[in-house]
């Protein structure tokens, strides 16, 4: 799949990145509980990818292939960083409008009995 002159740490970044972006797929599906386990698994995974892309990156001669495998991994772990980020903060803000909204109803219940 990779030349052999390419760089293990941008192959590594670059392998890293794919896997996180399955594993925030998967997070996304609406199956209960997946997200419990796959936003965790994604954020270690493109932790590791940003740090195995930029040690790629600071060798010394480093290949073209090698510096776009490095890149792309970089690129994909940040993007899947904001990602998971964003959907943490709309879920949290969605559940604390929605605990809201139920305590308005359930009030407006007691008080109409």
């Amino acid at each position: 799949m990779f030349p052999q002159s390419s760089n293990r740490f941008a192959r590594i970044s670059f392998l890293l990145a794919l896997v996180t972006e399955v594993f925030f797929c998967i997070g996304f599906l609406p199956i209960p509980l997946t997200a419990w386990v796959c936003y965790p698994a994604a954020m270690g995974m493109a932790g590791v990818g940003l740090l195995t892309g930029g040690l790629a990156l600071r060798e010394r001669e480093i290949d073209p292939t090698s510096r776009t495998l490095a890149w792309t991994g970089i690129s994909l772990a940040i993007f899947n960083l904001l990602a998971i980020l964003f959907l943490v903060v709309l879920t949290v803000g969605t559940a604390s409008f929605a605990a809201g909204v139920l305590q308005q109803i359930w009030s407006q219940f007691i008080h109409f009995k």
